[in-house]
């Protein structure tokens, strides 16, 4: 199954790492579940340390040691696709329009997400728009994890 996870699914990731939490269960089996193809677009790395760098509270609650040792694993274990030219306007807030379109064009299964934007779309076309703990569930009634 292929799978994208939204910026703020890597930011709570990284704000709340204890084992046993959804978002660290989530996150952990999109990078070590050989049958989960994660994908990391270049636009999705940017938000990412951009949103870091901008925000306060985050610049001070998140070591950025561990932002790049989880860029570094996000470069060994993800797959990035091809650049996209533009993307279509398809949600409410045009700057995650890109998502939606990666998860168009390259046949992704889920985006995880924990914006009500995007998860108020629900579905477009084959991708499905759900929750982190949505999506631990569907990991957990696949038998992919205990």
């Amino acid at each position: 199954m292929k799978v994208i996870l939204d910026a703020n699914i890597y930011i709570s990731y990284l704000l709340a790492r204890p084992p046993g939490r959804v978002i660290t269960e989530v996150v952990e089996a999109c990078l070590n579940d050989p049958d989960i193809e994660l994908l990391f677009p270049r636009e999705l790395r940017t938000e990412l340390v951009e949103a870091i760098k901008r925000n306060e509270y985050l610049h001070t609650h998140i070591d950025l040691a561990e932002v790049e040792s989880l860029l570094q694993t996000l470069a060994s274990a993800a797959t990035v696709p091809a650049s996209l030219e533009d993307a279509l306007a398809l949600s409410r807030d045009p700057k995650d329009d890109y998502l939606l379109a990666y998860g168009l064009l390259e046949g992704v299964d889920y985006l995880i997400t924990g914006y009500d934007d995007l998860l108020a779309l629900e579905k477009i076309d084959a991708l499905n728009i759900i929750s982190a703990p949505a999506f631990w569930q569907v990991i957990r009634a696949s038998g992919r994890t205990g």
